[in-house]
């Protein structure tokens, strides 16, 4: 496989007056303005369009080696590591969806299909923020700005009927039977809806119970209920009162959540603690795994993450490119931690002055992807912190003996 590096995809200048090959595969590169390191034994890949063409991205689809791309910009191809805009496509794109050979494609001015190269509107539907085939009837549902339209059939796409009673702007829909249809705001608000063809009724739950905060809500389906995200809290629907509560099972489970996104049925990744990972459910447990977060460092969409299952891959869209995830584990290294106060080396047993700080620092023998993430908890506290440039800084500690774990 040949890849081409360049300030183009990936590194920050061109000029390379240096390569040396490490123990773990990687690529060490000095250049005429300082050092990169390239990962070439990774199962995470990046790719970072410098130019500011693309820009921020939002939808994903196609395969590894070809894909198509919508940004805030409009629809691009990318292969090879070389982006192309389609003609015509210019403005915010929401959705690309693969059905057959066709790309349909949700679009700040309307719904368009990219087929064999040509780029052409199919009806003035704005906004189409995610359209996806029912589980239940074999219709297709579109979220969007003007609320959740629907389609009898793929092939007659020209024609869309609305939902009934709601015109506000839906980002996303969740089927949980043939009769209920949970819907989430763009802005604030969750609207659950329904009856036949969800015709029949539409309310606003979180308005109904006077939720002080219900911006930017989140929904997921786990077995055959769904759940909705509202300010990092879980809740499901309480059948015998009409009213939203607190889902212990998710809470504990799924503590800590600010985003997420489902990707299938039993799969999602979610954003916690400003740290992405790949969780999977086996039976009411979810195994997490953690994607190290050195590679979307202020990279996410806020509020926007998303991820795209490809043929070999996971890509997740980011702030100028994309990320590759062709595998997610736990990897095992070893790690060595010193302590240091007032910058000198603390010894075994030794104490340390009242109120004076504590630096340790976490030191590993893998710097690429094989760099374990590591977390810390002091003594029986209850949270759980990650180590942050491989440090760990402990100001104001109490009188007496301390423990981190």
């Amino acid at each position: 496989m040949f890849r081409h590096l360049n300030r183009a995809n990936s590194i920050l200048n061109n000029t390379i007056l240096s390569i040396f090959k490490d123990r773990e595969g990687d690529l060490w590169l000095g250049l005429d303005n300082g050092i990169a390191h390239v990962e070439v034994e990774s199962p995470v890949s990046l790719y970072a369009d410098n130019t500011g063409e693309l820009g921020t991205v939002y939808a994903i689809s196609g395969s590894v080696d070809s894909l198509l791309l919508g940004s805030n910009h409009g629809l691009f191809q990318w292969q090879g590591g070389k982006i192309q805009q389609v003609p015509g496509s210019q403005g915010q794109v929401w959705d690309i969806t693969k059905i057959g050979h066709r790309y349909l494609v949700g679009h700040n001015d309307g719904f368009y299909e990219f087929e064999s190269g040509n780029f052409q509107k199919i009806n003035e539907v704005t906004g189409g923020w995610r359209l996806f085939k029912s589980r239940f009837n074999g219709t297709y549902l579109q979220a969007t700005y003007t609320g959740i339209a629907t389609y009898r059939s793929i092939t007659n796409l020209e024609t869309p009927r609305y939902i009934p009673g709601l015109t506000k702007p839906i980002r996303d829909a969740v089927e949980e039977s043939p009769t209920i249809l949970w819907a989430a705001d763009n802005y604030r608000g969750l609207y659950r809806i329904s009856g036949g063809n969800y015709s029949e009724k539409v309310d606003n739950i979180t308005e109904n119970q006077q939720f002080p905060n219900d911006y930017n809500v989140k929904l997921v389906r786990f077995n055959q209920r769904v759940y909705s995200l509202i300010q990092q809290q879980w809740y499901e629907y309480d059948q015998a009162s009409g009213k939203l509560v607190q889902s212990k099972w998710l809470n504990k489970a799924l503590e800590g959540v600010s985003d997420v996104f489902q990707i299938s049925d039993r799969e999602i990744l979610i954003n916690a603690r400003g740290i992405l990972y790949r969780v999977n459910l086996d039976g009411r447990k979810f195994q997490w795994k953690i994607i190290p977060p050195k590679y979307y460092i202020g990279k996410l969409v806020a509020g926007n993450t998303r991820a795209f299952k490809t043929n070999k891959a996971m890509l997740i869209n980011l702030d100028d490119g994309f990320l590759v995830v062709s595998g997610v584990g736990n990897v095992a290294a070893k790690i060595k931690v010193e302590g240091f106060s007032s910058g000198k080396l603390i010894q075994n047993g030794q104490s340390i002055g009242y109120g004076k700080a504590v630096q340790l620092r976490v030191i590993s023998d893998a710097f690429g992807y094989k760099k374990p993430s590591v977390y810390f908890r002091v003594d029986n506290g209850k949270a759980v912190n990650p180590v942050a440039n491989g440090r760990i800084v402990l100001n104001n500690l109490a009188g007496g003996t301390h423990r981190v774990v």
